[in-house]
């Protein structure tokens, strides 16, 4: 597992998911509040780059977040220096998505804004 592969691939397939079920707007909103949610938990809970255990049962591997993820032949690096914008982009994230669930945007609203996040983060 990789950091480029939680905070960049995992929103991307779920703005593609949020985009093809548009038609249930709750829904919609509700799922991307919760996944930038947890993505900011995420961020602030797992160190990138080192081993941390989990402290599940006696005897559990520790576990290690890469940094770096190969993409045809583009190297997305996060390391655990960038974990405070991570918090940041993702906690902003869950401001806005609480922002539209409460105005009742248009159903393309949070789709697009989950793309968007993506751009930002690959700048």
């Amino acid at each position: 597992m990789n950091a480029p592969a939680i905070w960049i691939v995992f929103p991307a397939v779920v703005a593609i998911g949020l985009f093809i079920f548009r038609r249930w707007t709750a829904a919609v909103q509700i799922v991307s509040l919760l996944t930038a949610l947890i993505l900011a938990w995420l961020a602030w809970q797992l160190p990138i780059g080192t081993a941390f255990s989990l402290n599940l049962w006696a005897g559990f591997p520790a576990l290690n977040i890469g940094e770096s993820l190969n993409i045809l032949g583009v190297e997305l690096i996060l390391t655990d220096s960038s974990r405070p914008m991570l918090i940041f982009i993702y906690l902003s994230l869950v401001f806005w998505f609480t922002g539209a669930l409460t105005a009742r945007t248009d159903r393309l609203f949070i789709p697009w804004v989950s793309g968007l996040q993506l751009y930002w983060l690959l700048l």
